[in-house]
């Protein structure tokens, strides 16, 4: 059998069509089972992500569907935050003010606005997990915190009915399993401060891991009592 050039040449062309259609649809279940694993390998959380719990499970900040600001420890160290008063400068919303030696914590505008034995807050303050319920036992201090979480209410879902306003979450420091500390000196400011800041953390024996921390504040008064002499609004 005779087979002419022009022949020849649109068979050879066919040949190489039929070929790379083959090649074609053989390398398609090949990506898509790449797909396939790729979309299998969990996302890695960058080393930069703040993890909270403000949800009662450990979660990136960036995947909490609720309205939460955190606070690390650098950023409490930064401005010398020692208390709940000084939130104030570091989260938005949050308002604070005692009278009668009574913390009146405010988060959106809502928080205690009576100064009555038995009265509860309408912000929830929590440490660790463990609920500070009395408005006196709040103004205490705050120090070698991981971090500061703060929900903006309503949080009664999973905080209870005294969480109106938000619920504050004081996470403190961990021990760690080598050892580890830090000393940090605080002198200055308007009235003279003279603060110490102080911890050390490492295992005990095996199994077992402590964390001693102190703090130590000595502050002069923002007034003066020209009757007693004494200093106003000292520590």
């Amino acid at each position: 059998m005779t087979i002419s050039r022009a022949s020849a040449r649109l068979m050879a062309r066919a040949s190489v069509i039929s070929c790379s259609t083959v090649l074609a649809f053989a390398a398609q279940p090949v990506l898509a089972q790449d797909e396939a694993q790729t979309a299998q390998v969990p996302e890695t959380v960058s080393s930069t992500e703040i993890i909270v719990t403000a949800q009662k499970r450990a979660q990136a900040l960036s995947d909490v569907s609720l309205s939460v600001a955190a606070v690390n420890t650098e950023q409490l160290a930064a401005n010398n935050t020692v208390s709940l008063e000084g939130l104030q400068t570091l989260v938005p919303s949050i308002s604070f003010g005692n009278d009668f030696n009574f913390a009146k914590l405010f988060i959106r505008g809502i928080g205690l606005s009576s100064s009555l034995p038995g009265v509860d807050p309408s912000v929830a303050l929590h440490v660790d997990s463990v609920v500070v319920s009395l408005p006196q036992a709040q103004l205490g201090s705050m120090f070698d915190l991981e971090r500061v979480e703060v929900l903006r209410g309503p949080q009664g879902t999973l905080y209870g009915r005294n969480a109106t306003g938000g619920a504050v979450n004081l996470i403190t420091a961990k021990p760690t399993d080598y050892l580890s500390g830090y000393v940090r000196q605080t002198i200055g400011g308007d009235a003279f401060l003279l603060q110490t800041d102080a911890a050390i953390s490492g295992p005990i024996t095996d199994g077992i891991l402590a964390r001693l921390a102190v703090q130590r504040i000595d502050r002069e008064g923002y007034g003066y009592n020209e009757y007693t002499g004494n200093d106003i609004d000292n520590a």
